[in-house]
């Protein structure tokens, strides 16, 4: 591969499904709320809190998918496809217990957690409603994340947007359909909700994974030949992923607990949060898919021994993320009630919001450049320090949230605030592994390679 296969247009073509592909929880969760946003505060609220309560235990599995797509992209760069079948295998093996684990979980704990971490009555009950139906896209979600992980690695990610864009259709269609009752089904509210996405992502991964066998790319890997567990790369591709689950789930768990903070001090504020949290998600489209190319391109690079390059390649990622963050900022902030009424038609709660969504604008400009360092880490293998770094500054980020909101009583917008504070600190941290840590790591790893 020629230097210039890294240059801004490959990284370009690798990263681009990726963003589209990073559209998926977040049109799933945006639309829910967007149909849910015409209920009510409750209905609304309530998605806030059951909508992450899911993602966090969904997240565990992307953590896993995510150390696969490291793995592969490493043999892809050894040119060796016979360990990317190998690593696909354990991976498969794997998603499956670990989503049959955690659907017995949400079914089963879910009303009790529940009981105990929400205060309001209705909010709570509209929760498990939701979770009930929504658990069981555990299944179908994992599905998905393990096409997706081999298509990530392999840079192949067409299929990625594609897959993308069929959910989004169908999460919009079946989102229509029930919760308010139409084409003669019942009208279900929230419950309707997370039975439509549910739906959603079980046509999604059908086609999927059809995709898969029918893709003349992929034959070559046979992935599916031999079926076998193997005692070694199993453990190789916990000892990589294992870290990257637990940084993913604490960070959501984080968020998880953000919500519950706010709920405290009162349903509106949480509405707030709610529609803050969705227009984040939005803005935080094309820097979640330029760390997911991050993790591809770094392993890629290692595995072709050319570690060397990792910083020239970072700082081409930066710009483009950076790039493609600020022209949705921009658009955000000069019309932020056109964005914002995809969510809601409550224009009070339009107006209590617009000072949040300010805040957080240009917190995203930061998350930009800081997720793709922190990828950076991860990508290169080094899932330990990752998740370290984010731990830290994670607790660090809900003292000082915990501080504004209860102790302090401040408006929300401040609460909101404290987003710079996680950015600065995860930035500098990431910063200082990548400079001090990581450029002498890689550099000694070259050595014993050559």
């Amino acid at each position: 591969m020629e230097k210039e296969d890294f240059g801004h247009a490959h990284i370009w073509r690798v990263a681009y499904p990726l963003v589209l592909g990073g559209v998926a929880q977040v049109v799933i969760n945006g639309t829910d709320t967007a149909f849910l946003g015409r209920i009510g505060e409750i209905a609304m609220g309530a998605a806030a809190i059951a909508g992450l309560y899911y993602v966090t235990f969904f997240m565990l599995g992307l953590g896993f998918g995510i150390g696969t797509q490291i793995l592969v992209a490493r043999h892809e760069g050894e040119n060796n496809p016979n360990e990317v079948r190998n690593t696909m295998q354990q991976s498969l093996f794997f998603l499956g217990a670990l989503a049959l684990l955690l659907f017995v979980l949400m079914q089963v704990f879910s009303p009790w957690l529940l009981r105990y971490f929400v205060a309001s009555d209705a909010i709570r009950d509209s929760c498990i409603s939701f979770i009930t139906y929504r658990s069981w896209g555990i299944f179908p979600g994992f599905a998905i994340l393990w096409v997706r992980s081999f298509y990530a690695g392999t840079a192949n990610t067409r299929i990625i947007s594609v897959t993308t864009l069929l959910t989004a259709l169908l999460n919009m269609l079946f989102n229509y359909l029930l919760v308010f009752g139409k084409g003669g089904f019942p009208a279900m509210g929230i419950s309707g909700s997370g039975l439509a996405s549910t739906l959603a992502e079980t046509f999604t991964a059908c086609f999927a994974l059809l995709w898969l066998a029918s893709d003349n790319k992929s034959a070559k890997y046979e992935l599916l030949k031999k079926m076998r567990l193997d005692s070694g790369a199993f453990r190789k591709l916990i000892e990589l992923s294992s870290p990257l689950m637990l940084q993913i789930f604490i960070s959501l768990c984080s968020w998880f607990a953000f919500f519950l903070i706010i709920e405290k001090t009162g349903a509106h504020n949480l509405a707030i949060s709610n529609l803050v949290r969705n227009v984040y998600m939005v803005l935080m489209i094309p820097l979640l898919g330029f760390s997911n190319a991050t993790n591809t391109l770094v392993s890629n690079l290692i595995g072709r021994k050319e570690s060397e390059r990792v910083f020239e390649l970072l700082k081409r990622i930066c710009l483009q993320s950076s790039l493609c963050t600020l022209v949705i900022v921009l658009f955000t902030l000069t019309f932020p009630r056109l964005v914002m009424s995809v969510f809601t038609n409550d224009e009070i709660l339009i107006s209590h919001t617009l000072s949040s969504l300010q805040v957080i604008s240009g917190s995203c400009l930061l998350f930009s450049i800081v997720n793709i360092l922190l990828s950076a880490i991860s990508g290169a293998g080094f899932t330990i320090a990752s998740l370290i770094i984010e731990t830290l500054t994670l607790i660090i980020y809900l003292l000082y949230v915990y501080w504004l909101s209860v102790r302090l009583h401040l408006r929300i917008e401040w609460i909101w605030s404290s987003e710079y504070v996680y950015f600065i600190m995860l930035g500098c941290c990431s910063l200082w592994f990548l400079k001090l840590r990581l450029q002498r790591k890689l550099a000694l790893s070259d050595e014993r390679n050559h």
